[in-house]
């Protein structure tokens, strides 16, 4: 099961960073991301966007209550903001 959410979570951030890069040239294999010189930065800031979502969302929580089958207590850390 393990690879399976791992997949799915790579998708999301992958359909998100090109949704995000807005019709600029971008490539992606699994969370490996190429585009234009001229659009590194944008890119970076929407990886790092994203992960911050990601970390400050409940996704890991609703993970393992999926497949625990009962509640789970939040584990996130949040340490990472949007200026890191």
């Amino acid at each position: 099961m393990s690879p399976n959410i791992i997949h799915s979570v790579d998708g999301y951030v992958a359909r998100e960073m090109i949704r995000r890069m807005n019709g600029k040239f971008i490539t992606t294999i699994h969370d490996a991301f190429a585009c234009r010189a001229e659009d590194c930065d944008l890119m970076r800031q929407n990886y790092q966007d994203i992960m911050v979502e990601l970390l400050n969302s409940n996704l890991l929580q609703d993970i393992m209550t999926e497949i625990k089958g009962q509640e789970m207590p939040s584990i996130k850390v949040n340490t990472l903001d949007r200026k890191s």
